[in-house]
């Protein structure tokens, strides 16, 4: 699955590869039940928050634009959960 990440501010490279390599494992693991409705790549859209800007939160959207997951945990990767939201 072809995914595009976009961040709402700059993250340390390091920080940002392992949050991205484990989004990417997550949903090409086969576990996923996030699936997007149209072929194509998916959009990652991260935001960086908390009081040490240590928190992550996002969204997966299709290529049509409709949301199929939402995001949260740690901006480093360490703790993530993914949501299905499509129906």
């Amino acid at each position: 699955m072809e995914c595009e990440f976009k961040w709402n501010v700059d993250v340390p490279e390091n920080e940002k590869i392992m949050a991205e390599d484990e989004i990417k494992k997550f949903l090409v693991s086969g576990h996923s039940q996030i699936s997007p409705c149209h072929p194509g790549k998916i959009t990652v859209k991260l935001a960086v928050a908390g009081l040490f800007m240590n928190d992550l939160a996002g969204g997966i959207w299709c290529n049509c634009g409709s949301p199929i997951g939402t995001i949260k945990g740690k901006k480093d990767g360490s703790t993530l959960s993914i949501y299905n939201v499509s129906p």
